[in-house]
């Protein structure tokens, strides 16, 4: 955990060098994949069980955070978080996390746009050995000829590999 926050402060430091705006926001958004692995580590060691987290807590904290680095220019933005009794071991927090940091990060970037009033939701439920995830927002939508398997930003890549990594599968809803 120390030293994900090392590594976070040397990102926060750099980034304040670079002249850039594109290059910045590059930092800026490593740092928040770092803060997102810390903040798994840091709720580990808040717990009774060391072996599993509970992803409820985790998730509002980083939904919180999240709002707090991208929201700045937007109105009435609001989150909810579904998580029924939920705790993951860090082998599997860590991607999860990540893949709810990339998908709310880019709903807060891109999908109220135009809007003042917004909403995200994150879902998450266990049946037996299965987990469903769902990452969902009211904005403006995905292009119609969007395909995840072919984007180009980092982001979109790192949560294609880490649903591959967790042995699961992703769909795109845009029926809303």
């Amino acid at each position: 955990k120390n030293n994900m926050q090392i590594i976070s402060s040397l990102l926060s430091l750099q980034s304040s060098t670079i002249k850039n705006p594109e290059m910045r926001d590059i930092f800026m958004e490593s740092q928040n994949r770092v803060k997102s692995m810390s903040m798994i580590h840091e709720q580990l060691y808040q717990t009774d069980d060391i072996a599993k987290i509970d992803f409820k807590i985790y998730v509002n904290g980083l939904i919180k955070s999240l709002f707090q680095i991208y929201s700045f220019g937007l109105k009435r933005i609001r989150w909810n978080v579904n998580i029924e009794d939920v705790k993951l071991d860090i082998e599997t927090a860590i991607p999860c996390g990540l893949i709810i940091n990339e998908l709310v990060s880019n709903s807060l970037k891109h999908a109220f746009k135009d809007a003042h009033d917004g909403k995200i939701t994150v879902n998450m439920r266990k049946n037996k050995n299965l987990i469903t995830m769902e990452v969902s927002d009211n904005g403006i939508g995905l292009p119609t000829n969007f395909e995840v398997e072919k984007a180009s930003t980092l982001g979109l890549k790192l949560v294609t590999t880490l649903v591959e990594q967790l042995e699961g599968n992703m769909v795109i809803d845009r029926s809303k």
